[in-house]
């Protein structure tokens, strides 16, 4: 059976929309995530990261990009950097940002 997890976390590793609310978050470090699966996948899903603004908050993910993986079927890392900064000493660095994603697959 195909199903799919999705929400949505915080710049500061925090569920921010629990969505399908069968996974957990963990900020491991600046900008690394690791998003865990209440139920494992059968093999690796599909995920998609990409930034998320809300009303209240503004900043980071405007202009950060998002990386996914390792994925594996019971967890995923994503990570989030800066494209774009005052200082070019800091572009490309990981920077906290708030983001959505959705991971599709077979559960086992």
């Amino acid at each position: 059976m195909i199903v799919q997890s999705f929400g949505a976390v915080a710049g500061n590793g925090t569920v921010a929309i629990a969505g399908s609310g069968d996974w957990s978050v963990k900020k491991l470090s600046a900008g690394t995530y690791e998003v865990t699966f209440t139920a494992s996948f059968a093999a690796q899903p599909v995920v998609v990261a990409t930034g998320y603004m809300p009303i209240v908050q503004g900043g980071a993910a405007s202009d950060n990009t998002f990386s996914v993986g390792p994925i594996q079927p019971g967890s995923v890392l994503v990570r989030s950097f800066d494209v774009e900064s005052k200082s070019v000493d800091n572009a490309g660095e990981a920077q906290d940002a708030p983001f959505t994603f959705i991971a599709i697959g077979i559960r086992a």
